[in-house]
């Protein structure tokens, strides 16, 4: 779970006024083990004075079954896999992070499955004359479930 402020400024005649807090926002991202599912979470918002202002949550039910959970491939296993899968998407040096994550299918009956994947995660670049999003490039570690 994660809170933050909304903010504002005014500008008038040129000045930019303080900063002054309009909203509350919570986010929960939904996991399961502590493990992320991708694209789900709600959003909360609240006014200054705590009354409710909007919800937007993307939360589907899950699948009794029908799950790929965990994997069987050692840790140097998945890193081989992650670096093989940098080399194909052009990326050869620079710092990269692993991380698990729950990719969601959904089914037919608005249920979704979830799939275990490792994100290898680049931080962005700030070249002379240009900037790179964060990249994040799926691996596959052949989840079973």
């Amino acid at each position: 779970m994660r809170q933050v402020q909304g903010l504002v400024r005014n500008e008038e005649n040129g000045a930019v006024g303080a900063p002054e807090v309009v909203n509350h926002k919570t986010f929960v991202l939904r996991a399961l083990h502590g493990i992320r599912v991708e694209g789900h979470r709600a959003v909360v918002t609240h006014g200054v004075d705590g009354a409710f202002q909007r919800a937007l949550i993307k939360w589907p039910p899950l699948a009794r079954q029908g799950h790929l959970l965990r994997t069987l491939l050692t840790p140097a296993e998945i890193e081989q896999r992650a670096t093989e899968a940098l080399l194909r998407e052009g990326e050869t040096a620079g710092p990269v992070r692993l991380f698990w994550k729950y990719v969601p299918t959904q089914l037919s009956t608005g249920e979704v499955t979830l799939t275990l994947q490792v994100g290898a995660a680049m931080p962005s670049f700030t070249g002379a004359s240009s900037t790179e999003e964060p990249r994040v490039v799926d691996v596959d570690v052949s989840p079973v479930p």
